[in-house]
């Protein structure tokens, strides 16, 4: 009885293959199972993780098993506690000067920094502000990298926050 050759060549020679390719093209190719990729979704607003940390999984990582090994060591960071209530009040305090216009970024991050003592990176700030605004898009928009505001007064934008970032860890 003859058996089928495998279409799918061996797990060493696709990653002899991915090397040389990386070498010949300077990119590169990551292999991830699809439920380590829903996984990774599901950790990108409660880790915080910001392009800068995606681009490092797909630079160093190349086989499935290194791309679970890297999610695994991501889950079990323990982030800082974000300064998200600053960040609410200091939007709510620019948004009462002006409630028709969106926040601007850098105005955020001077009156974060004068006022609530609070000083953080442009990629920082908006790295925040994009994770509140996609745990809870109906009360948190954001407009490009440009602008931000909130629907509500930052103690209930607050208070809807914590129950989705909860929702969202006991998914995990």
């Amino acid at each position: 009885m003859r058996t089928m050759p495998s279409a799918m060549p061996s797990m060493t020679s696709l990653v002899t293959e991915i090397a040389k390719d990386k070498s010949q093209t300077k990119r590169t190719i990551t292999l991830i199972r699809i439920v380590d990729m829903a996984r990774l979704v599901r950790l990108a607003p409660l880790k915080r993780l910001g392009l800068d940390r995606v681009r490092s999984l797909f630079e160093t990582t190349a086989t499935p098993a290194e791309s679970r090994k890297w999610i695994d060591a991501l889950a079990a960071e323990t982030p800082t506690v974000p300064p998200y209530r600053a960040i609410l009040n200091a939007i709510h305090e620019v948004q009462k000067g002006d409630p028709t216009e969106a926040v601007q970024f850098p105005a955020l991050r001077n009156q974060l920094r004068l006022n609530h003592s609070i000083a953080l990176t442009p990629q920082e700030l908006f790295e925040l502000c994009a994770a509140m605004g996609r745990f809870v898009p109906q009360l948190v928009t954001i407009q490009g990298k440009r602008s931000i505001e909130i629907d509500q007064r930052p103690d209930k934008v607050l208070k809807a926050l914590g129950a989705a970032m909860r929702a969202q860890e006991q998914a995990q």
